[in-house]
């Protein structure tokens, strides 16, 4: 039997956010509005073309009262994913 489970399908941090944001009816331009981020930012954090830091996980701590650890959690998981994904070793 294996014993390595792999998840079905791997969501960006980005796609979570976006979700986050769609129900609090917000835009991204209200997320970089509140944040204080330029919205090229958000739209690369969105887009999962940019990490998600331990300070923008901060930030959107604060701004949408969900902990930083979150975000952490889910950007750590999604980048190893891609490593993985990447490498000729296969498990």
């Amino acid at each position: 039997m294996n014993k390595n489970l792999t998840p079905a399908r791997i969501v960006t941090p980005g796609k979570i956010l976006n979700r986050e944001l769609e129900a609090r009816n917000w835009t991204k331009d209200d997320l970089a509005d509140k944040m204080g981020y330029p919205l090229e930012s958000i739209e690369t954090i969105l887009n999962g073309d940019k990490e998600i830091t331990t300070e923008i996980a901060n930030d959107l701590s604060k701004t949408l009262e969900i902990s930083s650890e979150v975000w952490i959690n889910l950007e750590t998981n999604y980048r190893s994913y891609l490593a993985k994904k990447a490498s000729p070793i296969k498990n």
